[in-house]
């Protein structure tokens, strides 16, 4: 059996454990894809001014793809984001309230944000079905089929909505998940 730093067992508690630990996972994975396109963005971006400004030979796609990455990294790095505990909270009411209101507050937000990500990843997967049935492509001189960057939009989506359903079952079960965050 496995242990972990602290000498515990590290096998979860239960299968609503184990699947708080690979929601976990790949929130981490897509934060660091999320990390990296910032990075592949900024280099494209240097090389579009290097290019422009030292050879004026200014590319025609850095516009196009820096465009997409932008979208990956709100995106996918959305889940890392509230995993991090780094979205907006208004908190001046809750902090007002008794720990058991609170509780009761961050639990019906948490319900309330799953729905709206689970409508809106749902409404995302169609879009990138329907772009890609009938071959759709963006209008740049890459035409691009449009599925394609379409496809990190339900895909973030999804991850930020399961990252908000393990908060609202942790904040609802924590007998289950130990130590949170």
């Amino acid at each position: 059996m496995r242990r972990d730093a602290n000498g515990c067992n590290s096998r979860p508690k239960s299968v609503i454990a184990y699947a708080g630990r690979i929601i976990s996972r790949v929130t981490d994975v897509l934060g660091y894809v999320s990390a990296f396109a910032v990075f592949a963005m900024m280099i494209l971006i240097v090389q579009h001014v290097i290019m422009r400004y030292i050879f004026n030979r200014p590319d025609m796609f850095t516009d196009v793809i820096s465009a997409y990455l932008q979208v990956g990294i709100v995106f996918l790095g959305s889940a890392y984001t509230l995993k991090a505990g780094g979205h907006i909270r208004i908190t001046m009411v809750p902090d007002l309230l008794p720990a058991g209101a609170r509780r009761l507050i961050e639990t019906i937000t948490n319900l309330l944000g799953s729905v709206f990500l689970g409508f809106f990843a749902w409404e995302g997967w169609v879009l990138v079905w329907t772009s890609f049935t009938t071959y759709q492509r963006d209008f740049t001189l890459l035409q691009t089929p449009l599925y394609l960057p379409q496809i990190v939009i339900p895909l973030g989506l999804t991850a930020f909505f399961l990252q908000f359903a393990l908060d609202t079952c942790q904040s609802l079960m924590p007998q289950y998940f130990g130590e949170t965050r």
